[in-house]
């Protein structure tokens, strides 16, 4: 039986904990708090054009950080996972040339 070195679990754990904390704080940031609206004026070129108020949608601060939080916990976890299979590879194609 083979046994995960701790700072791989370590690893994992750290990755886990960024992806659900990334996903969370952009559900909370883009649910809680109303997008920005840009009002401005500008020559209309087109008379029959229609520009509703709210046809854009901005992304705040909150959900750029939970982004980059979700997707770095998301590398480390593909990372950590590549390496553990590699490993249990790695020792089962050892084991094999012993026998």
């Amino acid at each position: 039986m083979q046994r995960t070195p701790r700072l791989l679990v370590i690893v994992l754990v750290i990755a886990a904990v960024l992806v659900v904390g990334g996903v969370v704080t952009m559900l909370v940031a883009g649910f809680a708090q109303p997008t920005a609206t840009i009002g401005w004026f500008a020559y209309q070129p087109l008379a029959g054009a229609v520009f509703p108020p709210g046809g854009g949608v901005m992304v705040t601060t909150p959900v750029l950080i939970g982004a980059a939080a979700a997707a770095l916990g998301f590398v480390a976890l593909a990372g950590a996972l590549g390496f553990a299979l590699g490993r249990g590879r790695q020792e089962q194609q050892g084991r094999q040339e012993q026998e």
